[in-house]
């Protein structure tokens, strides 16, 4: 499948989003780089899901956010899908080992913490049992790909932010969670992607 790249991203883009990519990056010293990876597997009906986790409210700048399983890069990762099958497997307890990772998608500038993020597609053929790690995940949500092909999910929403005050933003609303921000960018473009396939 083509790669929709930035393209695709800004359909969930704010607009000031878009006016800050470029300063913010200039105004600081060069971003931190973490990996995510959205986890695709069969459940226990045969249906195909990915996974998403919501923060734990520690108070940060991402507390209580919807996100995929993932994290900084840690001095022991091999390379950037490395960090994503380890902090997949430390936040929703998925073993690294029955992960196939398939691709990595357009990475994405986070403006509150300076990082980029580099986000993975992976699956794996057996249905998991997950296991959150209580300290950073509140909950881990399962979504069906079938509610990701809808176009009823998106909307746009106020959203109070850490870094830019109450903001419009364009949301995908998944099994009761409001997604926005750059999970929702890479969730665009993963979209994007499978949509004209199925």
């Amino acid at each position: 499948m083509s790669l929709p790249g930035f393209d695709g991203q800004l359909q969930m883009t704010p607009e000031f989003r878009k006016n800050f990519l470029n300063k913010a990056i200039s105004d600081h010293p060069p971003p931190q780089w973490a990996a995510v990876l959205c986890l695709f597997y069969p459940d226990r009906h045969g249906q195909v899901c990915f996974a998403m986790i919501r923060r734990s409210d520690d108070k940060g700048v991402h507390a209580r956010q919807m996100a995929f399983p993932g994290g900084r890069v840690s001095s022991d990762d091999l390379d950037l899908a490395a960090t994503a099958l380890r902090e997949c497997e430390e936040e929703v307890g998925v073993a690294r080992n029955s992960i196939e990772i398939l691709r990595p998608i357009t990475k994405v500038y986070i403006p509150p913490s300076h990082y980029w993020v580099q986000p993975f597609i992976g699956y794996t053929r057996a249905t998991p049992e997950f296991s959150r790690e209580v300290l950073e995940v509140d909950e881990i949500v399962q979504v069906p790909l079938s509610e990701l092909m809808q176009d009823t999910i998106i909307s746009t929403q106020r959203i109070e932010t850490t870094y830019a005050g109450i903001v419009t933003t364009p949301t995908y609303r998944l099994q009761g969670q409001f997604v926005w921000g750059a999970t929702a960018m890479m969730l665009s473009e993963v979209r994007l992607m499978i949509k004209p396939n199925i």
